[in-house]
């Protein structure tokens, strides 16, 4: 009978883990899409939605190549590796928010910004492949997760008005 019990729990560990790594991969999904923001250039005075789009593209996409590697870091449980790329990408957003002066872009650019330093957050104390660890933080996984996509909807819907 512990046999059973074994096999039953080793399954439900392994259901918990496959969950958790598609739940880090449609977050980085989600909030890298911003690198690949759309807008045009518009006239002088304030600045437009688009210019501050093309703003927070120009800033982003010297990042996008760094980040295209940080589902596979996931997948392996590269966990501070992915930090790291994390970091940078936080660190690439604070840039854009700081170029951008058109309040609507600039806002949503700090919401995405917050969202991906709690992503980050979220792997302290955590080894990496330590998918367990990362399990019994799940809760708190999806509220950034659907803070990351919340957020990069909202630029999306900006950038590509």
């Amino acid at each position: 009978m512990p046999e059973i019990e074994h096999a039953r729990h080793s399954a439900l560990n392994e259901r918990n883990h496959m969950r958790t790594k598609h739940t880090l991969s449609l977050a980085l999904i989600a909030g890298l899409g911003i690198a690949s923001l759309t807008g045009c250039s518009g006239g002088g005075g304030a600045q437009t939605v688009a210019e501050a789009c093309d703003t927070a593209e120009s800033v982003m996409s010297e990042v996008q190549s760094e980040m295209s590697s940080l589902n596979s870091e996931v997948a392996a449980g590269d966990f501070s590796s992915l930090v790291e790329g994390l970091d940078l990408l936080e660190g690439k957003l604070g840039e854009a928010v700081g170029k951008v002066t058109n309040e609507e872009v600039k806002s949503a650019l700090s919401k995405l910004e917050t969202s991906v330093a709690d992503f980050a957050a979220i792997f302290d104390g955590v080894e990496d492949g330590d998918l367990t660890a990362l399990a019994d933080k799940g809760d708190e996984l999806q509220t950034v997760v659907t803070d990351i996509q919340e957020a990069g909807t909202e630029l999306g819907t900006l950038c590509s008005a």
